[in-house]
């Protein structure tokens, strides 16, 4: 009987792990959510999964906190993004928005762990990290903690340390904030 039990927990166990592996959990909803999967628009509630590949969408006047493989994102009102996939052995968390912004809470690389960990795409840009702070709105990045690799869709990189922000046109460079205000900044 008590192999009977150990061995059902531990395939529910199982069972558990493997779908967390390929989604976001939702830590906090308040206010209203959907998320698209199996071909059908669902509410979002606290404590769910969301599986990776799925759309999101967050109302007006919404809060939407998600768990993506231990990294924390924020989601403002009237964002739209897609799960693309939960970080997996050696590979990254990718998330691409269509519109509105997100706010990523990246956890710092274990030693010995290299390359991206964490991106977040857009028609215009990407923005990737190996474990920082920062807030992306698909254009504009504004970096509060750590190094954030900005790309638009040209292939130019640019770095954004902490306290910058940096934005990407379309198919123009990126231009960096700070750049701009040295131009543009006279003391008279």
């Amino acid at each position: 009987m008590f192999r009977k039990t150990l061995v059902l927990a531990m395939a529910f166990l199982l069972l558990a792990a493997s779908i967390f592996a390929g989604g976001a959990e939702v830590l906090e909803i308040n206010g209203v959510g959907y998320f698209y999967a199996d071909s059908q628009w669902n509410q979002i509630e606290a404590g769910s999964i969301i599986p990776s590949g799925a759309r999101i969408f967050n109302s007006s006047y919404s809060v939407l906190r998600l768990d993506v493989a231990g990294d924390i994102v924020e989601v403002a009102p009237l964002t739209d993004f897609q799960l693309m996939s939960a970080r997996d052995e050696g590979e990254a968390s990718v998330l691409y928005v269509r519109s509105g912004g997100l706010r990523a809470q990246v956890v710092s690389a274990r030693s010995g762990e290299e390359g991206i960990r964490f991106q977040i795409q857009s028609p215009v840009a990407t923005a990737s990290v190996r474990g920082t702070v920062f807030t992306f709105n698909g254009s504009e990045l504004v970096v509060e903690e750590g190094d954030v690799q900005l790309e638009n869709i040209l292939g130019q990189k640019h770095s954004v340390r902490e306290d910058q922000k940096s934005r990407a046109y379309g198919n123009e460079n990126i231009a960096s904030v700070e750049r701009y205000f040295r131009r543009n900044t006279s003391v008279d």
